[in-house]
């Protein structure tokens, strides 16, 4: 005789973690949290929603979690409007059961603030600005000091082999007269 046990899915989420916490509409921010299965069955195809009035909807998929495993979701979400209201980001974490059941969404929190882009001026957003020092890199940085080194080493080099080619020539010299001598 079988009976069937049917063990309740349980999950808790981690402390929720975004960076930056205000955002200009168009930029990303990266929410990070970990999901913890606290029951003692798998949690198949765990899925992270984002809703809200001032984001771009999204998922992230986080895969199976295995009873009392951790997986943890990373995600960027994109601002798209100004928030008019108190900035609350609903978090809805679904999973199926072992037969493909979807749960019912558990639903999380988050405070997230998107602001307007500033204003430019009428002359490209120049005015009120002090211009700005362009810094040279690379070579542009580094050329009048490379350069003359550059030529220095080289210098050094060729003078330094000059020096080994004329001992080596004068060592043979000596070598071919002590060898004339003994003859």
């Amino acid at each position: 005789m079988n009976i069937p046990v049917k063990q309740v899915a349980r999950l808790n989420t981690g402390t929720i973690d975004i960076m930056p916490e205000s955002i200009v509409a168009g930029s990303e921010t990266n929410i990070m949290f970990p999901v913890n299965n606290t029951g003692k069955v798998l949690l198949y195809n765990v899925m992270v929603s984002f809703v809200g009035d001032s984001i771009q909807q999204s998922s992230t998929y986080i895969g199976n979690i295995k009873p009392g495993e951790t997986q943890n979701v990373d995600a960027m979400i994109t601002g798209t409007t100004p928030t008019a209201d108190d900035g609350k980001i609903k978090i809805l974490i679904t999973y199926e059961d072992e037969n493909g059941v979807v749960s019912d969404p558990i639903e999380k929190e988050v405070t997230l603030m998107v602001t307007e882009p500033e204003e430019t001026g009428a002359d490209n957003g120049n005015m009120g600005e002090e211009p700005v020092d362009v810094q040279p890199t690379g070579f542009a940085k580094y050329g009048k000091i490379l350069i003359p080194s550059v030529i220095v080493l080289l210098a050094a080099g060729a003078g330094a082999a000059f020096f080994i080619w004329k001992r080596r020539k004068q060592k043979k010299l000596a070598a071919l007269e002590e060898i004339n001598d003994e003859i």
